[in-house]
Parts: C-alpha cells; structure tokens; sequence
C-alpha cells in the first residue's frame, strides 16, 4: 500500500482504561514527550489539541506570529490573511511548503481553566486560550505544534497538551518543539 499524506492519522499512546486500537499498519514515533501513532489505512481516527493560555492584550497580529515562527527557524507559513481575533475553524498554513492546516480558535480561558483546574497556577492572569485542533497527517502535528510554539514564546503564553498532561512555558516551548520536530 502506498503511504499518503491523507491516509496517515495521527492517534493518542494513551488509550482510557489501557485499551489499545489497532487501525492496520501502524508506525509509532515519539515526539520529545509526545507520542504518537501514525496509522496507515485506518479509516477512524481522533482528533488532538494543545491549548495556549496568552492574556488577551498580548494577542499578536499575523505579521508578528509570522515573523516569531520565522525567527524560530520553523518552516510555518499562516495565511496572509488571517486575524487571530476573527478567523476560526480551519487555517490554511503551509509547512515545509507542503499545504496543510488545523485548526485555530481563540476563547476566553475561563472554561478551559475550570476543565483542567490542575494547571490554573500556572496560567495566572493569562484570559485567553489559542486552541489548534489536527487530526490528519504528521505535517498537520507539525505545523500544528510549530505555530503554537512560537505564539506561546511570543505572547509570554503557557503550553498546555492535556492528553499527556504536558505544561510548557514560553521559554521551553520553542526548544521542546524543535526537539519533537526532529523526531517526525
């Protein structure tokens, strides 16, 4: 069978009550703290997020996201149109040329921080959460995680991948995020 970009999905290692899905051939590959399974053939799949917590005064414009994914020496391109304050849903990006894109939303932190009250004391006065939502292929995780990463550094933002529980803050965000892309 020949493996493509839109028959590869991404799933969670962790499965609730230790239950393992088998979805065909499956390629296991451990991103920095993450884990993922790459299944080819599958024709289920769910999808993941990761959660920015930012204060609300410090939401960038696209030019200056742009330019923080640039300045990390990340290969993202956003839409030159998008507003982060406007646009949801699907975003069109582009990683290592390749056209892709996740899911982008943009919501008061409030019930987010009340679903996980666990990692409140690290959000502090942060009132918004940035939520990037794939469930595709690996380029989707990695234009997915390289624009969070780089939206976290730049608004002083908090990381938050809560299917492994993993909390980053803006100076670690960039460098954990390099190390997973390494590993795809």
């Amino acid at each position: 069978m020949r493996t493509s970009a839109a028959n590869l999905l991404l799933h969670s290692e962790w499965r609730p009550g230790g239950a393992a899905l088998q979805f065909g051939r499956q390629r296991r590959a451990a991103i920095g703290e993450l884990t993922v399974v790459a299944s080819v053939g599958a024709s289920q799949f769910m999808s993941l997020e990761l959660h920015i917590f930012i204060q609300n005064s410090q939401v960038p414009s696209r030019d200056a996201w742009q330019q923080a994914i640039e300045e990390a020496g990340f290969p993202t391109v956003l839409e030159p149109t998008l507003d982060l304050r406007r646009d949801t849903g699907f975003r069109p990006t582009t990683y290592k040329d390749q056209a892709t894109g996740y899911e982008f939303y943009l919501e008061p932190a409030a019930g987010f921080i009340e679903a996980y009250p666990h990692i409140a004391e690290h959000i502090g006065s942060r009132d918004v959460c940035a939520t990037f939502r794939w469930g595709g292929d690996l380029t989707e995780c990695a234009a997915a995680i390289s624009s969070a990463a780089a939206l976290t550094k730049l608004a002083d933002g908090v990381y938050f991948y809560p299917d492994d529980d993993i909390v980053r803050t803006a100076a670690d965000a960039v460098e954990a995020t390099r190390e997973e892309l390494a590993s795809i």
